[in-house]
């Protein structure tokens, strides 16, 4: 899946406000380029240590657009993965991944990739954290562990 993203470093109780500041810019320059963000925008996680957290945010399309500075094209890569659907605030979400750790350990399954996570429910629209959707998705390695 084509996505545009930015690169940044945030501390975990930082994230939520850097992804509203990136996400507006990444919005405006798929906008500029024709192109109408094709699905929820996305986190994918390249560091989660102690520290800050470096990540990358942004939206998928439904076609390639270049990128400028530092907003860059990129893209999720496709075949099989681990899904979760975590519903209520973003601090329940160790809990998910905790989950998925758990059934790739059971099913002999390695991750392939760093996981990402779809903000299917918007903040701003819906007050409610309880309510909030978050799709977390897994990418597997092809070949089972022994």
């Amino acid at each position: 899946m084509p996505v545009l993203l930015v690169r940044v470093e945030a501390t975990r109780d930082g994230v939520r406000d850097d992804l509203a500041n990136v996400l507006g810019p990444v919005r405006s320059h798929a906008l500029l380029h024709g192109v109408t963000p094709a699905g929820p925008p996305f986190t994918r996680y390249a560091s989660m240590e102690d520290g800050p957290i470096g990540l990358e945010a942004g939206l998928q399309l439904p076609r390639a657009v270049p990128g400028n500075g530092a907003i860059i094209e990129g893209e999720l890569p496709a075949g099989e993965a681990a899904t979760t659907l975590h519903v209520g605030s973003y601090s329940g979400l160790w809990a998910a991944y905790e989950a998925l750790t758990y059934w790739m350990e059971n099913c002999r399954r390695t991750p392939a990739d760093e996981p990402w996570e779809l903000y299917i429910t918007d903040p701003r629209e819906e007050p409610d954290s309880s309510l909030w959707q978050t799709e977390i998705v897994w990418p597997l390695s092809a070949t089972a562990r022994i």
